[in-house]
């Protein structure tokens, strides 16, 4: 599926998700280019997740077939615990549609302690902001 395919806008949405909870402003949304599927995820929430947030990311991946993938955490400072879970489910899913590691970038230095401390510093790929993600991709032959 390329950019330009009408239905691409149409699964993006479908997949992309807003809080509505009190004093909550969570919001996870999708960009697919060039074969890279982004995840841009703004706000914060401390509510569970709804588990067709899950289901919709999965069936993401099948659509859309990505060859890399990207989180974009530019426009967060911390990341709550149901959204650090989500975004390993992100990862595990990228995996297993043959996208071997996640890259994210905008990450602030707040959010880059948060995964050394809990042992996820090399889980994902980190880098300096978007421009790099595909530099990162082609260090690795990807």
């Amino acid at each position: 599926m390329s950019a330009g395919d009408p239905r691409l806008s149409e699964i993006l949405a479908k997949a992309t998700f807003r809080s509505t909870g009190i004093g909550t402003n969570l919001v996870i949304s999708w960009k697919f280019d060039d074969g890279l599927l982004t995840m841009r995820v703004e706000g914060s929430s401390s509510d569970a997740l709804p588990d067709r947030l899950a289901q919709s990311t999965s069936d993401l991946f099948a659509q859309v077939r990505p060859r890399r993938a990207a989180i974009d955490l530019s426009a967060v400072q911390s990341l709550p615990s149901v959204v650090l879970a989500y975004i390993v489910f992100f990862q595990k899913t990228a995996e297993e549609s043959q996208v071997p590691k996640v890259v994210m970038y905008g990450v602030s230095p707040r959010v880059a302690t948060l995964l050394k401390m809990i042992g996820m510093a090399d889980f994902f790929a980190v880098v300096p902001k978007a421009e790099d993600v595909a530099g990162w991709y082609a260090s690795q032959g990807r």
